[in-house]
């Protein structure tokens, strides 16, 4: 399961939906939930995180969080097509698990 924080843009959320990813939107689902609870939904529904927040980065490494795989996404309206071919090829990547528990940005 994709979970996808509140910050990601409802551009992206369309796409995954029309792609058929199996997503959680933070945003419809938990509204104002922390960054810590929404590493642990990830961690209970052996999901992961995709993210415009870089709080993520900072609890990931510097608390040494274990267990939670974080998608990191940075664009800009011009750029939405590059970054959702990036952003599918990571897709790719994580679902044949070659990056499980791992911090990812684009």
């Amino acid at each position: 399961m994709i979970i996808i924080d509140q910050n990601v843009d409802q551009f992206v959320i369309n796409y995954l939906n029309r792609s058929g990813y199996d997503i959680l939107s933070i945003s419809k689902s938990y509204p104002g939930i922390t960054e810590r609870e929404i590493i642990e939904l990830a961690k209970t529904n052996k999901g992961f995180v995709i993210t415009e927040d870089k709080d993520f980065g900072e609890l990931i490494f510097a608390h040494q969080i274990k267990g939670c795989s974080v998608i990191f996404i940075r664009h800009t309206k011009s750029k939405y097509q590059a970054m959702l071919n990036q952003l599918d090829q990571i897709l790719d990547k994580y679902l044949k698990r070659s990056l499980r528990g791992h911090f990812s940005s684009q």
